[in-house]
């Protein structure tokens, strides 16, 4: 069996990925599995046991023309053709796309053959974007910053490739030896043999992390309150940062390893740590296939529910930005997570069990909990949730209404008579539709599952696709009944309808 994994996307994502292959090796111990990544990011899992050729994939080659320079254009789209054709002529049993991106899903369409069993995204025959699995359309629905989905990104990467992790698959297992690593700082001879935290000040972007003053605060701080030794850690391109952090803050508890450690070595310093302790980057997750706590400062640019530590124990102190964090805070919540003890602050907990990884502790808070059910009864079987809230009652009333209109429209479709006008009527209902969830946000989930089950149905027949389009429609009435009973809103919209059309007479 030969399968094929696309993961297109940055470190922390390829590190979120790990488990799934250590899953899929485990299922398919003799099956050869490759994984595409990009050129930039692969040499993080260059090394990975559970993937046998790491193919790479030069996405700067073929994007840059596209944007820079016209002429390299037919150049750049050659060399697409020429990389997909070879892949191609492997004749995967299997392709797993975890990219779930536009550029993966046109490789998708080119690699696989008529027998390839594809999850993620890919293309129909008419190119236009197919979603095979139901997992991958709930990451096209739910799944984003702005969205509100509580389900951590490892799940939904392995519900996509069919595989049901393990507490043994959440591991970087290495085809290097582990004695290999972190020779070039000590503290007393060998860092091994002394306690130590990891401070992680970098991140993809600056809005991501605290701004070097605040991380000399904690650093400040927790040299007055911890006995062990604090290691820097960064990548090259960050050392201007650690400078600015340690600049006048010169102690022998202190190292500063920014720059200083490969991928390898990375992990082998991490694998040491009492904690880790950072904003959203991917030191987290590289301390999650350790197994080492996590203190995670998370903003509103991110949603930690999808990415945030998954070692036990690890927390996560959220704001809205970086200015809202005080670095005492971070440093209070840091000893409290050494000590296993609770701090009293707004925090949320790494969750062992379940189908959300965390927990509200203190006063934090768990927003977007209506927003949450419903996505819990939508995909997950759970009971909708009691509405309360006359704005999301008129909301509902308002998409049954969508709804019915769509229902009268497609009828009258079926009718070369009325087609033309019905057609262009049933054009603005999306319009209604983006009004609705602009008035009503709390109704995204719902309005954002109907609207992805609508661009599944693939090409077909006129008669397959409106039967398709018509069962999608009479499955939102579904829900909808559910709180406003039985064929919601069709008397008045079966009334207002038949009466415009008898004033149009």
């Amino acid at each position: 069996m030969k399968i094929l994994v696309l993961q297109l996307a940055r470190y922390g994502d390829l590190l979120q990925t790990v488990p799934t292959l250590n899953a899929l090796r485990r299922v398919y111990p003799s099956a050869t599995i490759d994984l595409l990544a990009r050129g930039r990011y692969a040499p993080i899992v260059k090394n990975l046991a559970a993937v046998d050729n790491l193919i790479e994939f030069d996405s700067r080659e073929i994007l840059e023309p596209i944007v820079n320079d016209a002429q390299a254009l037919s150049k750049a789209l050659d060399a697409v053709e020429s990389f997909t054709d070879g892949l191609a002529d492997c004749q995967y049993d299997q392709i797993i796309n975890l990219s779930f991106s536009p550029l993966s899903s046109y490789l998708v369409s080119a690699i696989a053959h008529k027998n390839t069993k594809v999850c993620g995204y890919t293309r129909h025959s008419d190119g236009f974007l197919a979603i095979p699995d139901d997992t991958s359309a709930y990451f096209y629905a739910q799944v984003g910053v702005d969205k509100f989905n509580r389900l951590h990104l490892t799940d939904i990467f392995a519900a996509v490739s069919g595989v049901e992790l393990v507490e043994s698959d959440f591991v970087f297992k290495s085809k290097l030896s582990k004695d290999s690593a972190f020779k070039e700082l000590s503290i007393a001879g060998e860092l091994g043999k002394t306690p130590y935290v990891v401070l992680h000040p970098g991140a993809s972007q600056i809005h991501k992390t605290l701004d070097p003053f605040k991380w000399r605060q904690v650093v400040r701080h927790l040299l007055s309150q911890y006995k062990g030794a604090i290691v820097i850690l960064g990548s090259e391109n960050e050392e201007p940062l650690g400078e600015a952090i340690l600049d006048g803050l010169s102690h022998a508890q202190v190292v500063n390893g920014i720059g200083k450690t490969d991928f390898e070595d990375l992990f082998a310093v991490v694998r040491g740590a009492e904690a880790v302790v950072g904003g959203d980057s991917m030191m987290m997750h590289v301390a999650s296939l350790e197994g080492v706590p996590c203190l995670n400062l998370s903003f509103s640019s991110v949603n930690f529910w999808e990415t945030g530590p998954r070692s036990l124990n690890s927390r996560v102190i959220y704001s809205q930005n970086n200015e809202d964090v005080s670095p005492d805070a971070v440093v209070r919540e840091l000893m409290a997570l050494l000590n296993n003890t609770t701090s009293g602050m707004p925090v949320y907990c790494r969750a062992p069990g379940g189908i959300v990884s965390y927990q509200a502790q203190g006063e934090a808070v768990e927003e977007a909990q209506l927003q949450w059910d419903l996505i819990q009864a939508i995909y997950l079987g759970a009971e909708f949730p009691m509405i309360h809230n006359e704005l999301v009652a008129e909301g509902l009333y308002r998409l049954a209404e969508v709804a019915q209109v769509g229902l009268i429209q497609i009828n009258d479709m079926k009718n070369p008579k009325t087609r033309q006008t019905a057609m262009s009527m049933f054009s603005q209902l999306d319009l209604l539709l983006q009004g609705i969830e602009k008035m009503v946000p709390s109704l995204q989930p719902l309005i954002s599952w109907f609207q992805t089950e609508r661009l599944r149905i693939g090409p077909g027949s006129f008669d397959q696709v409106i039967k398709a389009t018509e069962k999608c429609f009479n499955d939102l009435l579904s829900v909808l009944s559910l709180y406003l009973g039985p064929n919601p809103g069709a008397q008045q919209i079966e009334e207002e309808y038949h009466g415009n059309h008898m004033d149009a007479k």
